[in-house]
This record gives C-alpha cells, structure tokens and sequence, in this order.
C-alpha cells in the first residue's frame, strides 16, 4: 500500500509526520532531495527543511539527482525508508525527475514500503500533471521539459500554501481546469495519502 505525505511547509507538520511514520527517526534513513531549488540563490527554505529533519534526529543523507541515469539513482536510493522531496521550481523539478528515472525509482521503491514525503513542489510532483500550477511556477526555468504529465501516485492535485493571500489566484486555477479535483493545504497542513485514500491533517 503506498503511503504518501504531502505539505506546504514540511518543519510545520513534522510532528505529525513522525507519527504517520511509525518507528523512531534515529532508526529512519531518509533521502533529502533539494533538487527543486537548484535555480534559487537563497535556498532558505531547504535550510529549514535540512534543520528540522536533523533536530528530530533522522538519519538523513543528501542526494543529488543531476547527471545520474535511472541505474545509477535506484542503486542510491534502494536503501532508503524516506524518499523527500523538497521544494522549489515544480516544473525544474519534473525536469530532473523525468531525466534521471527518479519517477519510475519512486514508484518501485513505494511498492516496497518505502515512504515518500514532498514538500510544497515535491508534493505537486506526485500529481497527475503540473500544468494548473503554471501561474505559481515559472515553466521557462526548465526548458528541456517536454510534458507536464507527473508521476500520477494520486488522482487531484496539490495546491499548497493556500491563503487569503492566493485565495483569488487559486479559485481561477479551479475554474480554469473544471476537469480536474484540487485539494488545497495552507503552511500548517498536510495530506495523508495511504492506498487510494487521503486525508488532510
């Protein structure tokens, strides 16, 4: 059965995270992927991410998907309890993702028991397709992405950092794409995803 976390903002929810996980973080080996914010200058955010997992004392080792095929990242990652993926540029993401193999890695890997967690456009990635996220994401800063198609682990898709800040620009994102379920999540919440059910804490 897989077993998907998703959130906005992944320190605020770790707590909740550590107990969707079921076993002590010192026992837990997770793979820190910060590959959506190559392209940033001010990786704060990732910062943050690296900080909170170490606090809680998980056993986290930083992988670099670039320049790697899908033999090489499998070999890599296959040891791992935790796949996370941080956030950054969604459309830079599925980029480096669909390059390497990462998608079909984590399929197999979640046949396996293993856990995946994404954060902000790590949790975008594991939808049907990025396209809504269009105006959110700047799509120019990965221009060798050929399809907006994603790895398609659940059936809506992720609107994360929902507030009445973006309330407007995300009600138009609905309207513009009817076909399509959304759930959205502020900085403080997350989904829940065991089988094809989902929650939202």
């Amino acid at each position: 059965m897989k077993k998907l976390f998703l959130t906005s903002v992944t320190p605020n929810v770790m707590g909740e995270f550590v107990k969707f996980l079921g076993k002590e973080p010192s026992k837990t080996k997770v793979a820190f992927i910060a590959n959506a914010a190559d392209l940033y200058e001010n990786k704060w955010f990732i910062d943050d991410d690296r900080k909170k997992w170490k606090e809680l004392g998980f056993n986290l080792i930083e992988i670099d998907i670039r320049n790697k095929n899908y033999s090489e990242l499998k070999k890599e990652l296959e040891t791992f309890d935790v796949i996370y993926v941080a956030g950054g540029n969604t459309f830079y993401l599925l980029q480096e993702t669909l390059k390497s193999g990462l998608n079909k890695i984590i399929i197999e890997l979640l046949e396996k028991g293993v856990i995946y967690c994404g954060g902000s456009a790590g949790a975008v990635l594991v939808c049907p397709s990025i396209e809504s996220v269009k105006v959110l994401d700047d799509p120019k800063l990965a221009p060798e992405l050929e399809t907006y198609d994603a790895l398609n682990l659940v059936d809506f898709i992720v609107l994360p950092h929902y507030s009445e800040k973006y309330k407007d620009t995300y009600n138009k994102i609905i309207a513009d794409y009817k076909n399509c379920e959304f759930v959205k999540i502020d900085d403080n919440q997350a989904i829940i995803v065991e089988g094809d059910k989902y929650r939202i804490i």
